[in-house]
């Protein structure tokens, strides 16, 4: 705890301010990606994907769910895919707590080496056989307004734009209160970790890593499924493993290759882009790390990533100053705040959703779904009355014109769904989801 403690000394005024420049940035980034340059095929769409991501200010627990919002909104799956590498390997925040605990050389590598990567996963996305073929089947589908959308979505008007205080305001209320609670969990715990490590293994345990790529490199790729939490909150602990004798190329692998180790990113990539997908994203993310940290320790001179332990702990140590500690409770009151307000949000959301059971009233999933394949009005209404014969299906129809299915339903899941129209001998792909609210009479 002690050592975690003083960990979080030196890490917390270099966090609340990229928590401060993340805010600044969040007032001309805007956070919205409905944008039509997103949804255009081929290499530009993965180039702007990957720099919206390396300037987007978001946590990394957060960069799935923006994703899966550029596929709603018409982005490839190489767009998708290079931004959800490079926002998660790269945010304003983790740059400023390697610039504090590692250093400058090391953190602008890593944003360059993050771009790089996210350019190279999403070129292989987009140049596979599948994505191409997807690409060309549905060109003339994203120029269209979806059939059923027009039934179920409401008109939209145009908003009055915000004033300059208030969108101040609200980008500042996400850096200093969404940011906090979306990091301060992981965070705390790989402070635990990396505290656990400086007390319990000793200074010459990897002494046999100096030095050494291959083998720290290995050693890594093993522990990236036990430790990675988050962005963040992995860099106590690659801070920590750097201190004991791991290669700086290897710590590059560890805070790179987590993104893509991750286990709910991988099984929600599954089964909304499919395997193909995923083993390209993967063993593109995989690989371009082990190289870029190959490169780093034989080209690069390693006086150029010298750390050395934290001044607030170890044999030299020195009480950290006042101000220091005024700035680490900052930190901890706000994750806290930040906590809290989370808390209260799905406590309210429960008692909303609770008062709505009691006037009896259901929250209906419609989900869209390209389908090809269809060579008549025959082969809708087979596909309809197979759907319709699954469980937990409330309505479906099937446009053979517009080549779209639409299916209603509580508790659906898009995957169950494309692989049933599949089975029938169509291709599908899930489009997007709209929910509606109806009166159960």
């Amino acid at each position: 705890m002690i050592a975690a403690w003083y960990l979080a000394c030196a890490l917390s005024p270099y966090l609340l301010f990229g928590f401060f420049l993340s805010g600044l940035v969040r007032l001309w980034v805007p956070s919205e990606v409905s944008s039509p340059r997103f949804s255009k095929k081929g290499f530009g769409s993965v180039l702007r994907c990957a720099l919206y991501g390396l300037a987007l200010p978001i946590a990394s627990g957060k960069t799935l769910a923006k994703a899966m919002q550029l596929r709603r909104h018409g982005a490839s799956k190489g767009g998708v895919i290079s931004f959800l590498t490079s926002a998660s390997q790269s945010g304003i925040d983790s740059f400023a707590v390697v610039y504090g605990l590692i250093g400058l050389p090391f953190a602008v590598i890593r944003v360059i080496t993050s771009f790089f990567t996210s350019l190279f996963v999403g070129f292989l996305v987009t140049t596979s056989p599948d994505e191409k073929a997807h690409e060309s089947r549905h060109r003339n589908h994203r120029k269209k307004t979806s059939y059923f959308q027009k039934m179920y979505s409401a008109d939209t008007e145009k908003k009055p734009k915000d004033s300059f205080l208030h969108v101040a305001k609200r980008a500042f209320f996400y850096a200093f209160v969404r940011m906090p609670r979306h990091v301060g969990g992981w965070l705390v715990v790989g402070l635990l970790v990396a505290g656990l490590i400086l007390v319990c293994v000793p200074d010459d345990t990897f002494e046999f890593f100096l030095n050494d790529t291959v083998f720290s490199i290995f050693f890594v790729l093993i522990l990236v499924p036990l430790i990675h939490v988050c962005a963040t909150g992995t860099l106590p602990i690659a801070y920590t493993l750097m201190l004991r004798g791991i290669t700086p190329g290897a710590i590059l692998v560890l805070l790179m290759a987590g993104v893509a180790t991750n286990i709910s990113s991988m099984k929600l990539l599954r089964g909304t882009m499919g395997w193909r997908v995923l083993i390209l994203y993967v063993a593109g993310v995989i690989l371009s790390s082990i190289m870029c940290g190959t490169l780093i320790d034989t080209r690069l001179p390693q006086s150029l990533f010298a750390v050395s332990p934290t001044r607030y702990y170890g044999a030299s140590a020195v009480e950290p100053e006042w101000w220091v500690v005024v700035l680490t409770i900052i930190l901890f009151v706000l994750i806290a705040i930040g906590h809290v307000q989370s808390f209260r949000y799905h406590r309210r959301h429960h008692h909303h959703r609770h008062q709505e059971a009691q006037v009896s009233k259901n929250v209906v999933t419609v989900m869209l779904f390209d389908v090809t394949g269809m060579k008549d009005r025959n082969s809708a209404i087979f596909i309809q009355k197979s759907i319709c014969s699954m469980e937990a299906i409330e309505g479906c129809e099937v446009s053979f014109t517009h080549g779209q299915a639409m299916v209603k339903g509580v508790n659906l899941r898009a995957e169950n769904i494309v692989n049933a129209i599949e089975s029938l001998g169509f291709e599908a792909s899930y489009l997007q989801q709209i929910d509606v609210e109806e009166t159960v009479r």
